[in-house]
This record gives structure tokens, C-alpha cells and sequence, in this order.
């Protein structure tokens, strides 16, 4: 990305735009097809990057990707996961979130929607299991390990 001043020598002293002031001789900053180039051309890897074509029709395409961005943050923040993407392929041993449950991914470039393909995915084993669960056989995300012992 370039300021202004990079193109044109009638930017400020920050290579900024200014309105000029005639009183002192200051011209106002001449706008020049180079710079307009340059933001279009960020614009649109912004859009292309995140996988979507650009829509004449769409003058929120750069918000919507913002807003997009912002709700994975949030997942995030409130679940420690990512949430599965459509748009994303994931490598093996990719945890995401889905449908209200954990997955972890089993092969790279996996594509699969969580829980539909037990070979692409498989329940994300996510803590270990209590007794009661040891015992009856209860849960598929629970994890039994000899590090505690259990009690008669």
C-alpha cells in the first residue's frame, strides 16, 4: 500500500492529502490514476483472497468479509475453536467447531462437512471420562486413561 505522497509531490509533509491553501502557494493534492490503482487494487485482494468473486451488484463486500472476520474472532474468544468454514479446507489434526460439537480432522485438504464423513472427521475427544461413563460405556468425546484410578 502506498500514501498519497508516494505518487505525487503535492501531498503534505506526512504524504497526505491536502487541500492546498492559496494564500502561501500550498496547490491542493492532484489525484492521479496511480493511486487510485493502488486502493482498487487492495480492495480487490481483499475480496479475492477470501475466496469470493467480485460482485458488481455488491457495494459491501469489504464489510461483509470484515463482518466475517469479526465472528470467527469471537468464536474464538467464546469457544477456544474455530467454527467450520465452508470456504476453508483443513489439515489433519485441525480441531472446529460444528453443529454444537467438536471435530478434529483426520486427513489434509479435508473439505468435509464435520460429521457427515467419519473418515475426514471424528468426534473431538475434548476431556476424560468420569467413572459412570467408564463403566456404562456412555459418550463418544471422553477419553479413558489409566493416569486416574478408580475406587471400588
Amino acid at each position: 500500500m502506498r500514501k498519497i505522497g508516494t505518487i505525487t509531490n503535492s501531498a503534505d509533509e506526512n504524504g497526505e492529502f491536502t487541500n492546498g491553501h492559496a494564500a502561501v502557494g500550498k496547490k491542493n493534492t492532484i489525484f492521479y490514476a496511480e493511486w487510485f490503482n493502488t486502493v482498487q487494487r487492495e480492495l480487490v485482494a481483499i475480496v479475492e483472497n477470501a475466496g469470493l468473486t467480485l460482485d458488481v451488484n455488491d457495494d459491501e463486500q469489504i464489510s461483509k468479509i470484515i463482518d466475517k472476520m469479526s465472528s470467527v474472532i469471537n468464536h474464538y474468544r467464546n469457544y477456544g475453536y474455530p467454527q467450520w468454514e465452508n470456504i476453508v479446507s483443513y489439515y489433519n489434526g485441525a480441531v472446529v467447531y460444528h453443529g454444537g460439537a467438536l471435530y478434529l480432522s483426520l486427513i489434509n485438504d479435508n473439505k468435509f462437512v464435520p460429521g457427515t464423513n467419519n473418515d475426514a472427521w471424528q468426534p473431538y475427544i475434548q476431556r476424560e471420562a468420569t467413572e459412570e461413563e467408564a463403566i456404562y460405556g456412555d459418550g463418544s468425546t471422553q477419553v479413558m486413561t489409566p493416569r486416574r484410578g478408580f475406587v471400588e
